[in-house]
């Protein structure tokens, strides 16, 4: 990953070049004559497809995980689980502010309650994989559903993976983690 520090190690020289699609980024600092650098026009992202770029600007550190249920304890808990997981963690309390925040923040991985009021995890899963900018995004649902059938009708309907309740940490970390490796290149 690229990454651009507020500050620099005080050392004698750095210097710094990468190449993406044969363009260079250069960094340098030499005492006491602060940073010299030499932008390139646009960086392709990581885990995206090649013609997704930003200009002049650098890849996002963190992963955003987007958890959308209606129970606000349901949502503590999961973002205390993924607290050592490095990752942005944003939170809807139901299906269209998921849908909303969904496409105003762009996130790496959802994981998404199937049983809410209004619009449940099936319909805004469907949702998600009818719209293309969204139909490889990784959904896990987070349910209290733990039949082999509710399993297999979530699948059915677009969820990567299923985690029942009570969620399990490690094994909601490990999930996350592999989505997010698989959803960014790693």
């Amino acid at each position: 990953m690229l990454a651009f520090a507020t500050g620099l190690p005080k050392i004698s020289a750095l210097h710094l070049r990468v190449r993406q699609s044969g363009r260079n980024i250069g960094l340098r600092t030499l005492p006491g004559s602060g940073v010299k650098y030499k932008p390139v026009t646009s960086l392709r992202l990581v885990g995206r497809t090649s013609s997704e770029q930003w200009p002049h600007t650098a890849q996002r550190i963190m992963e955003k995980v987007l958890i959308v249920d209606n129970d606000r304890a349901s949502r503590d808990l999961v973002r205390a689980i993924l607290k050592s997981v490095r990752c942005e963690i944003i939170e809807a309390s139901h299906g269209q502010q998921g849908l909303d925040l969904l496409k105003q923040e762009n996130p790496d991985l959802v994981l998404l309650d199937i049983d809410m009021p209004g619009l449940d995890g099936l319909e805004v899963v469907k949702t998600i994989r009818e719209d293309p900018a969204f139909a490889n995004l990784p959904v896990v649902a987070v349910t209290a559903f733990a039949m082999d059938r509710d399993r297999e009708k979530a699948i059915a309907a677009g969820f990567t993976a299923y985690i029942t309740k009570p969620v399990r940490a490690a094994a909601l970390r490990q999930q996350v983690q592999q989505l997010l490796g698989a959803a960014t290149g790693e």
